[in-house]
């Protein structure tokens, strides 16, 4: 979502539909995946059979991490420390995320903006609750 004119665009660039799933157990894990549209599946392939630009084909339409969170009720965040991630690079790190949560729906705000070329912008998940 683009700061000053409101605009969104599709969540990384990555082509809708989007399908995933968020958890938060009570004992502080969590963990998320996130897919977009997928590219058509070939009949009779398993991850071995596929090649290198298959693999990547699908890659580009799944994001994954797993962790522990906490919650910050003061600042209406929640953090998630992550374990592990589909992305090695942030293994480690802490992803902080505004939390607004209504009639079973959260939505969460990426707190860091990024720079963008037609101005500051953020991401913007919205999750129902099943």
């Amino acid at each position: 979502v683009n700061v000053t004119t409101g605009a969104s665009q599709p969540w990384l660039g990555r082509p809708r539909p989007y399908t995933g799933m968020i958890v938060y157990l009570p004992n502080g894990f969590m963990s998320v995946q996130i897919g977009a549209a997928r590219p058509p599946t070939r009949v009779g392939a398993d991850f071995g059979a596929l090649s290198i630009e298959e693999k990547a084909g699908y890659a580009e339409t799944w994001y994954a991490y797993y962790g522990r969170f906490e919650v910050d009720e003061e600042q209406s965040q929640v953090r998630h420390i992550l374990e592990g991630s589909l992305f090695a690079f942030e293994t480690g790190k802490t992803l902080v995320r505004t939390v607004h949560l209504d009639n079973g729906v959260l939505t969460l705000r990426t707190v860091n903006l990024a720079k963008g070329p037609d101005g500051d912008t953020f991401n913007q998940l919205t999750w129902m609750r099943i």
